[in-house]
Order: structure tokens, then C-alpha cells, then sequence
């Protein structure tokens, strides 16, 4: 999948937990200095010349950082080629939920037929039943981020006793709740649950086209987008009289209840967020423009 920099930049800023460029230009070159001194003192107390140890220093902290980067680079690399992945298994499993009733039902005998190797099912009760083996078979249609619940299970149990069959065969592309996972033991039924690989070995995440997980990545780009608006919310543009003008009330109300600390730090906070807020609503038509 080809990615565009806004693409790469979003799997980037992920990867560095969402530290911006700056934040992390920052760390390095604070790290760096770090080491440098420490590296420093280190050569110092093994009694070298000043020029020695700080040339010895540098050149040691700058060698250490230069391997961090190329380390660093490589475990982005692989960072990003696993999400990307990971979307092509989501998509993958998105075409499959998303298939009709009968296409996947029909699917579902194909997996059912390859792992118990026989061919001859009843189709009854919504799922697939071999009579000789005493074997019901039975695909969860949950989305993967909708956990099978207690009541499904217990829906099956009563397919079961009336079907008088000795085990079950689960199909789910979703996880089960730990309470409901638990329950078929407790019941009695000797179950054997088939996963998201078994899916993903019919529809491989391979089969998901470029365009369909450049487009599953920007809506996860836009949900993060959404969040982050709404976390900056308190610095909105156009707050910035507002800020101004509780900061003076505190300066105020300081005069009526007597000076506390406080009071001044919060109308230095309220200050910094008004000047916060008109360099984003500047920023904001500078690029507008």
C-alpha cells in the first residue's frame, strides 16, 4: 500500500505516541546532552585532559545516537508495515461481515467442511448440524469490536439439546465475553471456538485492495482528528478575551479576600491560555490564506 504524507506523518506520530516533530527534535537533542555529559565526567575521572574527554564525549554520544537512529528507524519501519496489516485484516474481515446472509452462510460450510473434513450438513436451526457425528456447527455474525455475549451462548445451548448433539463447532470473527467464553464448560458442551484466522484463511487479508485500506486508514485518521478537537477544546480560537478577562477577575478577587499565590498563578495560566489562543486563531487564518 502506498502511503501519502499525511498518512505516513499520522502512522509516524503514532508510533512516537503522539509526540509532534518538535517534541521529539527536543528529546533527542536533550538526550544527547545527557549522554554527553555523562560520557564527560565518565573520561574526566579516568583522569584525560579536558579537550580529551570532551572530544571523547562528543564523539561517543554522537556515534551512540546515530546507531539509536538507524535502531529507531528500522523498529518504525516495521511498526508501520504491522499497521498496515492489521487494516488489511480489518478490511478483510469487514468484506466478510458484510457479505449477504447466503453468501455467508455458504462461506461458513466451506470453513465448517475444511476443518471437520466431512461435506454432508443439515442446515437447520440457523447454523449446520452433522447428524452421525452429533456435531453442530455455528457462525457468530458479530463485528469483531461486538464481544459474543451470554445470551448468544445460551441461544446455542437450547440449539443444542434439541438437536440432541454431543459438541459444537464455533465460527466468530469476535472475541467472547469472558463470562459467556466460560459458560459452554459450565453447561457441559464440549466446544471448539474457530477465530478471525480461520476467516482470514478463506478471504486472506491480501484480498483487501489499496484503495479499501488507504480509506479504512484516513477514517482512522479522521476519528483521532475528532478526538484531538475535542481535547483542545478549552483552547478553541477566539477564547482569548475570555482568558483576559478571568484572569483580571482573579487579580481582582485577590484584592477582596487578601494576596494568596495562588490567585496570581492562575491569572498567569489564564494569560498564557488567551496568548495560546490567539496564536492558534492567527495560525489558523495564516493558513487559510
Amino acid at each position: 500500500m502506498t502511503l501519502d504524507k499525511k498518512a505516513r506523518s499520522y502512522l509516524i506520530g503514532k508510533f512516537h505516541h503522539g509526540k509532534n516533530c518538535f517534541a521529539r527534535i527536543l528529546d533527542r537533542v536533550l538526550g544527547c546532552a545527557a549522554l554527553t555529559v555523562f560520557l564527560f565526567s565518565v573520561f574526566w575521572s579516568l583522569h584525560l585532559r579536558l579537550i580529551s574527554s570532551l572530544i571523547l564525549a562528543l564523539t561517543s554520544s554522537l556515534t551512540l545516537e546515530i546507531l539509536w537512529l538507524m535502531v529507531a528507524k528500522c523498529r518504525r519501519e516495521r511498526f508501520i508495515a504491522a499497521q498496515l496489516e492489521e487494516i488489511r485484516r480489518e478490511c478483510a474481515l469487514e468484506k466478510i461481515l458484510l457479505l449477504s446472509k447466503g453468501e455467508f452462510r455458504s462461506l461458513s460450510r466451506e470453513i465448517f467442511a475444511e476443518k471437520t473434513g466431512r461435506s454432508q450438513f443439515q442446515s437447520v436451526l440457523g447454523g449446520l448440524f452433522l447428524p452421525e457425528e452429533k456435531i453442530f456447527c455455528y457462525a457468530f455474525p458479530n463485528h469483531p469490536q461486538n464481544p459474543v455475549g451470554i445470551q448468544q451462548i445460551l441461544l446455542l445451548y437450547r440449539k443444542i439439546k434439541r438437536l440432541h448433539a454431543q459438541s459444537a463447532l464455533l465460527l466468530s470473527a469476535a472475541p467472547f465475553e469472558e463470562d459467556a467464553s466460560a459458560m459452554p464448560e459450565r453447561l457441559g458442551i464440549p466446544v471448539h471456538i474457530l477465530g478471525q484466522e480461520a476467516l482470514l484463511e478463506a478471504v486472506p487479508p491480501q484480498s483487501a485492495s489499496d484503495e479499501e485500506g488507504a480509506s479504512a486508514l484516513h477514517a482512522r485518521m479522521s476519528a483521532q482528528l475528532t478526538r484531538e478537537k475535542v481535547k483542545r477544546a478549552f483552547l478553541a480560537q477566539n477564547k482569548q478575551r475570555a482568558y483576559l478577562l478571568c484572569a483580571l477577575l482573579l487579580i481582582a478577587w485577590s484584592f477582596f479576600v487578601g494576596f494568596n499565590l495562588l490567585y496570581p498563578i492562575l491569572a498567569a495560566l489564564c494569560v498564557f491560555l488567551s496568548f495560546y489562543s490567539y496564536i492558534s486563531e492567527k495560525k489558523e487564518k495564516n493558513s487559510a490564506a
